[in-house]
């Protein structure tokens, strides 16, 4: 379900950027209410028993962060923010959060219940600027850090380890002056066990391909312009050892600080809602509402090959009792009877040129998608609901391979 989906989001942030949410201040029991003030806003529901001023230290005692539409908490524990002063215009900047550690678990009920563990070693922030007021009304409320990092992370479920990584960073620092939020997000030394999944058959067919544990890692960078609501990615890459590199780069216009306001403002009601289907189509439509203000620039989606095609055709040959070029011969053949019900010929020939040199030579393919001119996404999605045939020249799609 939606609402459910979006509460493990809600969580997932939580975990990936604990150390954001920490911030120092002069006078102690301010700096504490205006920095979970910000998370309020935001539909989190954190108590703490008290904050203590030092110089210009400040720690809050015993932070509680309850998750969303449950009766589970997280005990956070004490937090300390060193080299607190105030900015001059109702809020703060801390040089550095002190390191801690981070873990919790819990319990997900349902048919099949499990154990949840999460730990998180070593997390650290420095150059954090907390907010006079959490309304994303202003570039002054916004709230950034120069960077955060972590050392191991380790996700558990029932006992066994699904995710790890050595090291994770983020960087979103506070506009220069041309009014731009450059971002970064790493992380390093990443594990991913798929050898739990329930699925039988997808265990095996993971098993066969020498899937079963994903090691690598992530790296993402891109910029945020406040003026025009600009939010480009300009790399967003996992990348899989042995499998390949997926790499995603998109821009979108209308990103504004009263578009961020909407968002926050719907955050906040998901977590007063119940997660039922009539909540699911609300958000839906909500989502949608919120989609159709935004202006769609471009986008592409790369896949560098390893050996992750090969193994893929392999596998599948094997099973059909053919060999793997066979098995591309018999797919080239069909590529343009499929691809006829797209009722676009130019595309259609595009799409099948270049599958069939990808799969002939695995190394590379790209599919773009790059308007002559910027789209409002609700011009998009009329001609996806009228005219979905229409959707590849209308956006100028084109799929490259081995360039």
């Amino acid at each position: 379900m939606l609402a459910q989906h979006l509460r493990t989001g809600l969580l997932a942030g939580l975990v990936v950027f604990a150390p954001i949410p920490v911030a120092g201040a002069v006078e102690a029991g301010q700096f504490a209410e205006k920095l979970f003030a910000y998370y309020d806003q935001n539909g989190y529901e954190i108590s703490y028993s008290g904050a203590e001023g030092s110089g210009d230290s400040v720690t809050i005692r015993n932070i509680v962060f309850k998750l969303p539409e449950t009766d589970e908490t997280i005990d956070l524990g004490d937090l300390t923010f060193k080299g607190v002063s105030e900015d001059g215009k109702g809020g703060y900047n801390v040089s550095e959060v002190e390191p801690f550690d981070f873990s919790f678990s819990i319990k997900e009920a349902g048919e099949n219940p499990v154990d949840i563990e999460v730990s998180i070693a070593g997390i650290r922030t420095t150059g954090l600027h907390v907010p006079a007021s959490p309304e994303m009304t202003s570039v002054e409320n916004l709230m950034t850090y120069d960077n955060s990092s972590t050392g191991a992370i380790d996700l558990k479920v029932s006992g066994a380890t699904v995710f790890s990584a050595e090291s994770s960073s983020a960087s979103s620092p506070a506009p220069g002056q041309d009014n731009t939020v450059n971002f970064t997000f790493d992380i390093d030394g990443m594990m991913i066990d798929l050898g739990g999944l329930p699925d039988q058959n997808a265990r095996q067919t993971l098993d066969a391909l020498g899937y079963a544990k994903l090691t690598g890692g992530l790296s993402a960078n891109g910029s945020w312009n406040l003026d025009d609501g600009t939010l480009n990615i300009d790399q967003y890459v996992t990348d899989v050892d042995g499998a390949g590199k997926l790499d995603i780069k998109a821009s979108v216009s209308g990103v504004t600080l009263e578009f961020m306001q909407g968002l926050q403002e719907m955050q906040a009601q998901m977590a007063e809602m119940g997660d039922d289907e009539k909540t699911d189509q609300a958000m839906g439509l909500a989502m949608m509402g919120m989609m159709q203000q935004l202006i769609f620039n471009n986008l592409s989606i790369s896949f560098d090959d390893e050996s992750l095609t090969g193994k893929v055709l392999d596998l599948v040959a094997a099973q059909q009792g053919m060999s793997a070029d066979q098995l591309v011969q018999s797919i080239n053949g069909m590529l343009p009877i499929m691809l006829a019900q797209l009722n676009n010929p130019d595309f259609q020939q595009n799409l099948s040129t270049a599958v069939s040199a990808y799969l002939g030579n695995p190394q590379n393919i790209e599919i773009s998608a790059t308007p002559p001119n910027p789209l409002p996404f609700a011009s998009i999605m009329g001609a996806g609901m009228g005219s979905p045939e229409s959707l590849p020249t209308l956006l100028n799609v084109q799929v490259k391979a081995n360039q």
